[in-house]
């Protein structure tokens, strides 16, 4: 288990250490096309102030301390994006409270934050008279308010309870969440939201959040409806099915404390696969420790790709990335109709419990969960923020998109016979390998069900000695939760052994000049796949120079990516196979 709390020390120490000239990230930007019909929107990668001493230590005072730290860092990078006329600005995954905290520790830096709709009319926390404007979540109000954009943050909220009340209420008195919170440009409250799907260590320090619609983390902008989740719940149906199929959300504001795991799981990798696949725009926040591996943000159109991204792995300040996506409808019929139907129903006790109740009221007033003043934001770090070469082509709101819809996969004839292949471990799960030997042929790669099969030509350079090799996977993913996955991918492989395919490499020398991956996947509602193409460098390829289609089990070039490849995969999610009572235990 990582000691994050070690990183956090350390990271403080390179950044006191840092040369004020350092270079404060590269951007990378593609050419964003027209502003007609566009948004400017922003994210920011921070680099967060956590607390590292130790825990007998920790005071409310000492966490306020903490999180206005980080606020602060905030509300310049709020004023910073509205005066470039961004309309909404996304922060990460425990940017108000910092990394490595304990559940009785994050205690400290909790609020008990009501629902939206437990208000007859819009609040705003900012200008409230009951305490709210000395709170995280008034702070958050005034910096929407007093900068005219709309914000999403993400924060701890705790609720008192009694078992006498509540026969689940926990043990020690109380239920803990995970939490975002959305804001308008005139500082309302307009959503919240309790994190789905914990990851790891998180199942001892929160509370699992709920599947239903008083769960849904939805809001309405004038440019566009949004809904919001966070981090861990991207790989999971739930709650992204409901929203993007159900209601129809085409923007997804998504915090994250994203570690990133080569070569499948880089955050920008899979921030910008999900975006094409599900046909939506992501906002990804995330927070920037590289010692822990953490960085990658960005703005993700649905038809395009990558809009602005940041991935910075040499040092340790923050990044505001800024990006156009396609401007949405503010009011639409049907929608409408969606919310009303599926929304804020009877409550039950879980709804109860986190509403503003008696026992919100007491819980306000007691010592042990009374918060005084609001936590603040954790900056993001130096990021590279990229946009796609192609101009804004959006198609309509409402539709379900894929990328270059109106393109037909090639049909692939598979002459080769399945290759000789070996077994070598990949993000923590036993793949089988094929290797890539020559510069130009067939490959056909199973495991159980799955067969997986690659056409490709590589350019001659006889001074590179990549190696690369053709990997499939299906089966239950068992490290820190339990999915199930479906995977074609290409992949370059460390030096060595073939054993060492599937490990973290990210450099390469190798131009292809054409490939065309497929496979033979599940291919029903409830089998989500994710396009990847990753180059030397840990950059995404630009999607002028690939190709993919509904249902996304084919990815091709016809004629190559300019930079060495190092990961072109179609990494599949298999919902209906998943263990669902790992992801239910509250």
């Amino acid at each position: 288990m990582i000691d994050i709390r070690l990183f956090l020390s350390l990271a403080v120490l390179a950044v006191l250490l840092m040369p004020h000239s350092v270079n404060a990230g590269r951007v990378a930007k593609y050419n964003q096309g027209s502003s007609s019909g566009t948004i400017l929107a922003a994210v920011y990668e921070h680099f967060s102030f956590s607390y590292v001493l130790p825990a007998e230590t920790l005071t409310r005072d000492v966490a306020m301390l903490v999180m206005d730290t980080n606020l602060d860092v905030f509300r310049e990078q709020a004023e910073k994006a509205a005066k470039k006329g961004v309309k909404i600005i996304v922060f990460p995954e425990y940017g108000i409270t910092g990394l490595g905290l304990s559940r009785d520790e994050l205690l400290l830096f909790s609020e008990s934050v009501p629902h939206p709709a437990d208000f007859s009319v819009p609040i705003k926390p900012c200008e409230d008279n009951q305490g709210f404007n000395r709170t995280v979540l008034g702070k958050l109000s005034c910096m929407a308010r007093d900068n005219s954009i709309a914000l999403v943050a993400n924060m701890a909220t705790a609720y008192a309870c009694t078992k006498s009340e509540d026969p689940n209420c926990p043990d020690d008195g109380r239920y803990q969440y995970n939490t975002n919170v959305a804001f308008l440009s005139d500082g309302s409250f307009a959503a919240r939201y309790f994190k789905v799907n914990l990851f790891a260590g998180e199942r001892h320090t929160f509370q699992f959040g709920h599947v239903r619609p008083r769960n849904f983390g939805v809001f309405e902008t004038e440019f566009g409806l949004f809904g919001t989740f966070t981090c861990f719940d991207i790989l999971f149906a739930q709650p992204a099915s409901d929203l993007i199929d159900k209601i129809g959300v085409r923007y997804i504001a998504f915090p994250t404390a994203w570690m990133n795991v080569l070569p499948l799981l880089t955050a920008i990798e899979f921030q910008q696969a999900f975006a094409m696949s599900r046909g939506v725009n992501l906002l990804a926040a995330n927070q920037h420790l590289p010692l822990a591996k953490m960085t990658g943000s960005g703005l993700y159109s649905s038809s395009q790709g990558a809009v602005a991204y940041h991935y910075d792995m040499n040092n340790y300040r923050g990044k505001l990335a800024i990006g156009r996506l396609p401007a949405g409808k503010s009011h639409d019929t049907t929608i409408s109709e969606n919310l009303s139907r599926l929304q804020l129903s009877t409550f039950d006790q879980s709804d109860r419990r986190a509403s503003i109740s008696q026992t919100w009221r007491r819980s306000i007033a007691s010592s042990s969960v009374n918060r005084g003043n609001g936590p603040s934001f954790i900056q993001l770090s130096n990021s590279k923020t990229t946009s796609t070469k192609k101009s804004v082509n959006e198609r309509k709101m409402r539709s379900h998109p894929a990328h270059k819809q109106t393109t037909r996969a090639p049909k692939y004839s598979n002459t080769a016979k399945i290759t000789k292949t070996f077994t070598a471990v990949m993000n923590d799960d036993p793949y089988t390998f094929a290797l890539v030997e020559k510069n130009a042929g067939k490959l056909e790669v199973c495991y159980n069900n799955l067969c997986c099969f690659l056409n490709y030509k590589k350019q001659q350079n006889s001074l590179s000695k990549d190696r690369y090799a053709l990997g499939v996977f299906d089966g239950l993913h068992t490290t820190d939760g339990q999915y199930y996955l479906q995977v074609c991918a290409l992949v370059k492989c460390e030096s060595g052994p073939t054993g060492q395919c599937g490990q973290a490499v990210s450099h390469a020398s190798t131009i292809f000049t054409y490939f065309h991956l497929t496979g033979n996947f599940t291919l029903t509602g409830v089998t989500k796949l994710f396009p990847e193409v990753l180059t030397s460098g840990i950059e995404l390829a630009s999607t002028a120079e690939w190709e993919t289609t509904t249902p996304f089990n084919t990815i091709w070039s016809e004629r190559g990516v300019s930079q060495p490849l190092l990961v072109a995969a179609i990494y599949g999610r298999r919902f209906d196979k998943d263990p669902t009572k790992i992801q239910r235990q509250d």
